[in-house]
């Protein structure tokens, strides 16, 4: 049986460049990941989701201006729209409940080396965007 993979397009969306620099390190490093782009707040990354599509979008949950939540809800009233991750470092119950109704997911910063790929795998089951 042939494994379907293919490259999945990712676009990081932190205020934190620190932040962004280490997780597109990391990500440069993943089989099948490819960092299209960078946005530094909520209303970049709408303009950037328009014009580079990508599959998924990692979004910091807390930046001024337009939040990861609010941003979030923007791009996935998009058709099609991306799968949308939500960061931060605020690992709490309410914080995840509030990314899950928004989003697709949640990621602890903290934690986003080790569970990374558990969520991509999860998003993107059966080889279909699979890396």
């Amino acid at each position: 049986m042939t494994e379907h993979r293919r490259h999945l397009r990712v676009l990081l969306v932190d205020d934190s460049t620190e932040f962004l620099d280490a997780a597109e390190r990391f990500l440069k490093a993943e089989e099948g990941i490819t960092v299209i782009g960078r946005a530094l707040s909520g209303e970049e990354s709408l303009g950037m989701v328009a014009a580079l599509a990508p599959d998924l979008v990692l979004m910091d949950l807390v930046m001024p201006g337009i939040g990861g939540l609010k941003a979030a809800r923007h791009i996935k009233a998009v058709k099609p729209a991306p799968r949308v991750v939500i960061l931060t470092l605020h690992d709490h119950p309410d914080a995840r409940q509030r990314a899950r109704r928004v989003g697709d997911g949640f990621l602890s910063k903290a934690r986003f080396v080790d569970d990374f790929r558990k969520v991509v795998d999860r998003l993107f089951p059966e080889g279909h965007g699979h890396v």
